[in-house]
């Protein structure tokens, strides 16, 4: 597989590309699904939120940094559509793991 280079979080709507900010920090202790309010993700936003959940290709993404942030906003992914309910996205999830 080829490296990939540059910023492509891009390709997500900007309520997703707002996950990519978040990072470690507001997963450190309880998780707190209130930090994801003031985006009011709906089940509209599920199919980018599993796209990005299940995103596997990270690990081939040529800055470190960026790597981080897709490491973390996987994990944001997850907690949003736990948040919204999204109950479709479990077994899609469960597949892909």
């Amino acid at each position: 597989m080829n490296r990939v280079y540059g910023d492509f979080t891009k390709k997500y709507s900007t309520k997703i590309q707002a996950l990519f900010e978040l990072g470690k920090e507001s997963l450190r202790g309880k998780v707190n699904l209130k930090i994801y309010e003031k985006f009011k993700f709906t089940k509209d936003d599920t199919d980018e939120l599993i796209e990005l959940a299940t995103y596997e290709a990270y690990n081939l993404i040529d800055d470190d940094k960026l790597i981080e942030k897709f490491f973390f906003a996987t994990i944001h992914a997850v907690n949003v559509l736990g948040k919204i309910k999204a109950v479709e996205s479990i077994d899609i999830i469960l597949e892909k793991k």
